[in-house]
C-alpha cells in the first residue's frame, strides 16, 4: 500500500466526501485536513535539522513523508479562539502551516504557488493570451474613469472580482444607465469584460486528460442555476494541446476552465481554477471525475 493521500477541504464537502469515498474502493489510506481546525484538534511539528514534519489530527497521526499526494480542495482561515488570537498569532500559525503546504516530496494537486497564482486573474489572463487564447475585451482595475468609459463603449459587460470567490453579474449600460444615469455600479477593484454571446464550455484538466461539456443555462453564471443541463463536448485537438501547455506553466496538474463559444466558433477563455467543484458536473455529465482523480492521486 502506498502512503497517505492528504485531503485539504471540509469533511462535509461534496468534492472531498467523493474522493474519500474513491480511495475507500481503492483501499488507500487517507487523510482529511480542516485547516481551521488547526490548534484546536489539528497540530504539526516540524524538526528543521532533519527536515522531518509531523501532521496529528483528530483521527490520525502522520509523517510529512508518509503524504503520497495531496489535493486541495478549500483553505479555511484558522478558527480563532476568542481574546487569544491577534494578527501577529495568525500569520505564525500560517507559517506553520506552510511547512506542509510547501513540503516538496508530496505531489500536489495543486501547489500552494499554483492557488496563489490564481488570486492574480489578470496575470492568468495575459498568459492564456499569451498562448495564442482568446479573452474577452478586458478592463481590470479601480480607476472610475476609465471603468465608466468601458461600460458605456459595451452594451452588455460582465462584472467580476479581480480575485474570486463571488458570481458573476450582468450590467446592461442602457437599461441601468435610464434608470441610474450617475450611479457606477463598480466601488473598487473590479473586472469588466464584453458579454459574449455563446454557449458555456467547461474543460476539467487532470494531468493530461482533459474531458470537456457544453453547459446550457438561462442564468449569466451557470454556478447559479440548479437546471443547468450538461451535454459531453470535445474540444479540438490543436486547442487541448494549447490548454496543456497553458496548465504547466501556471503550475496546475489540475483545475478547470470556463469557456464561452461564440456563434464564430471560436472558444473564448475565461479563466482557470485551480480547485474547482465538479460533483454537479459529474452527476450531470456521467463523467467519473473523482474515480479518475483517486487513480490519480494513488499514482
Amino acid at each position: 500500500m502506498n502512503g497517505y493521500i492528504l485531503l485539504i477541504g471540509h469533511p462535509a464537502s461534496p468534492e472531498i466526501a467523493a474522493l474519500v469515498h474513491q480511495l475507500t474502493l481503492r483501499n488507500q489510506r487517507c487523510c482529511v485536513l480542516d485547516t481551521s481546525r488547526l490548534g484546536v484538534d489539528v497540530s504539526i511539528s516540524w524538526d528543521p535539522v532533519t527536515g522531518t514534519g509531523i501532521l496529528a489530527t483528530a483521527r490520525t497521526t502522520i509523517a510529512f513523508s508518509e503524504i503520497h499526494a495531496a489535493f486541495w480542495d478549500q483553505y479555511y482561515p484558522r478558527a480563532a479562539l476568542a481574546g487569544k488570537d491577534t494578527a501577529t498569532c495568525a500569520h505564525e500559525w500560517q507559517s506553520l502551516l506552510e511547512t506542509l503546504l510547501t513540503y516538496q516530496a508530496i505531489r500536489w494537486y495543486n501547489s500552494i504557488a499554483a492557488i496563489r497564482s490564481h488570486r492574480c486573474k489578470p496575470q492568468q489572463l495575459y498568459r492564456a493570451v499569451q498562448h495564442g487564447l482568446t479573452i474577452p475585451v478586458t478592463c481590470i482595475g479601480n480607476d472610475p474613469s476609465r471603468m465608466q468609459q468601458f461600460l458605456a463603449e459595451h452594451e452588455q459587460t460582465i462584472i467580476k472580482p479581480v480575485h474570486g470567490g463571488a458570481f458573476t453579474e450582468l450590467y446592461r449600460h442602457r437599461e441601468l444607465q435610464a434608470q441610474q444615469p450617475t450611479c457606477l455600479p463598480v466601488t473598487g477593484p473590479m473586472t469588466l469584460q464584453e458579454y459574449i454571446e455563446g454557449t458555456n464550455i467547461r474543460s476539467y484538466v487532470i494531468n493530461t486528460t482533459v474531458i470537456s461539456a457544453e453547459l446550457r443555462s438561462a442564468c449569466v453564471d451557470f454556478r447559479q442555476d440548479t437546471n443547468t443541463q450538461a451535454f459531453a463536448h470535445e474540444l479540438p485537438e490543436a486547442l487541448t494541446q494549447t490548454v496543456l501547455a497553458l496548465f504547466n506553466q501556471l503550475g496546475m496538474q489540475w483545475g478547470a476552465i470556463d469557456w464561452r463559444l461564440d456563434d464564430q466558433g471560436r472558444y473564448v477563455f475565461l479563466e482557470a481554477n485551480p480547485a474547482p467543484r465538479f460533483t454537479y458536473f459529474e452527476q450531470a455529465t456521467g463523467y467519473a471525475v473523482a474515480s479518475k482523480m483517486a487513480e490519480t492521486l494513488i499514482g
